[in-house]
């Protein structure tokens, strides 16, 4: 799934916040169903972005989300990317992310 997006330093696509020079995901605005869907990409300006990395602390103290969909794209998760957020009850990690920050889901019950 690819999403569209106008050059900026930052943008939203359906909810998620991006770097849109990187396209890593920075944010979330807040989820009604505590589902969290990250897309494989983003287009900006006609070009497209895989969604590799979840930017430190970008979801940290977040009591919304119980629920990641992350996308097979993504390589690496950030320092404290999910740190405290205690609302989250399991997660499946792609076997393609190869990177994990220090405690990305640090203080998660």
């Amino acid at each position: 799934m690819s999403t569209q997006l106008f050059a900026a330093s930052t943008g939203e696509v359906n909810g998620i916040y991006f770097d849109a020079k990187t396209g890593d995901v920075t944010g979330a605005k807040a989820l009604s169903d505590g589902i969290l869907n990250i897309p494989e990409s983003i287009t900006v300006d006609g070009k497209k972005i895989s969604v590799t990395n979840i930017a430190e602390k970008a979801f940290k103290w977040r009591t919304d989300i119980q629920e990641v969909n992350f996308p097979l794209s993504l390589k690496s998760i950030s320092d404290g990317a999910f740190e405290d957020c205690i609302s989250l009850k399991s997660i499946i990690i792609p076997d393609n992310v190869t990177k994990l920050g220090y405690s990305p889901f640090g203080g998660c019950i």
